[in-house]
């Protein structure tokens, strides 16, 4: 009788801390961080990807870290990126890309439109490479 009860405990036990993992009493994200879009301007594609960089780069995105460092570099201003610079000779494919959400606990809501993957890259680095049209 006695190990009956050590095996109800135990099973009780092992039931509430499943409890949270089941998504009771799980605290939201504190740093929801960054939703990076890209689409294609026909509508014929689109991606997404998540990335947070507090406390640590964190998320969806492939290159968190090297996303995270080039963020870092342009103080968090998208339109400062360091950037991939190289020789574009793709054909003109435009790419409409968003950046929503909070970086270092600032609001972020930046758009703007590329001439296609290879400028995007050129201009923005690792920030948007999760894109493949």
């Amino acid at each position: 009788m006695k190990t009956l009860h050590m095996v109800a405990a135990t099973t009780l036990i092992l039931l509430a801390a499943q409890a949270p993992a089941l998504g009771q009493g799980v605290a939201p994200d504190p740093n929801p961080g960054l939703q990076l879009t890209v689409a294609a301007r026909d509508g014929s594609w689109a991606r997404s990807a998540g990335l947070a960089c507090d406390p640590f780069p964190h998320g969806s995105h492939p290159l968190a870290v090297p996303a995270c460092t080039a963020l870092s570099a342009a103080n968090g201003d998208f339109d400062a990126l360091p950037g991939q610079p190289g020789v574009c000779r793709d054909p003109y494919q435009p790419v409409a890309v968003s950046a929503r959400g909070e970086y270092h606990g600032h609001p972020v809501d930046w758009r703007k439109k590329f001439a296609n993957l290879c400028v995007l890259k050129a201009a923005t680095g690792p920030v948007f490479a999760f894109a493949r049209g």
